[in-house]
């Protein structure tokens, strides 16, 4: 790519910086609160009990209509004190979940 003047380049360097911009998009005002707290809980960690005692530490990434979650960044831990095994993105069937705790730390917002 040739520039030809200073203003080529000046338009040039705006075209870049629009496309580095990151695309915020504003909540809509009809969600439900429900939904408006699941949007604010998303990228939290999130530590997820399940039925056979494992605990999932994970980032939030999705739920559904069936309580299924979708954690990233995944890590098992078969004792509360012990090593962790990491398993990346991981879906937890709501029915095998029994409790789940929000990293308050992770956001500045209150719950």
């Amino acid at each position: 790519m040739s520039f030809s003047s200073v203003e080529d380049l000046s338009e040039a360097g705006k075209l870049a910086q629009r496309r580095s911009e990151p695309i915020v998009k504003a909540l809509p005002e009809n969600l439900t609160p429900g939904r408006r707290k699941l949007r604010c809980w998303l990228g939290r960690y999130f530590r997820v009990v399940i039925t056979d005692g494992r605990i999932l530490v994970g980032m939030f990434n999705c739920t559904d209509k069936d309580a299924n979650i979708v954690l990233a960044m995944c890590a098992e831990y078969l004792k509360e004190d012990g090593e962790p095994r990491i398993l990346g993105n991981v879906m937890i069937p709501g029915k095998h979940i029994v409790s789940i705790e929000v990293d308050k730390r992770s956001s500045d917002e209150d719950d």
